[in-house]
């Protein structure tokens, strides 16, 4: 089981490259990166569109089961 208050994605823009994200585990004090994307988008909108994607990977549920404005 996870909480999703575990979870932090930051979705940034990163010199000469364009927008990206990332996305870390926080169970701990440290926080764990999970993913990191090394593909790079040309909007702001793609990259949270594919940072999306990549949670309900990663977390295994249906995209319609998770409030992304509490991450």
């Amino acid at each position: 089981m996870f909480n999703i208050a575990d979870y932090k994605c930051y979705v940034g823009y990163y010199k000469n490259l364009g927008y990206g994200f990332r996305i870390y585990y926080q169970k701990r004090t440290k926080g764990t990166l999970l993913a990191q994307n090394y593909c790079y988008y040309n909007t702001k909108e793609d990259a949270t569109e594919a940072m999306r994607a990549k949670v309900k990977t990663l977390i295994g549920i249906q995209r319609d089961l998770l409030d992304f404005d509490k991450l």
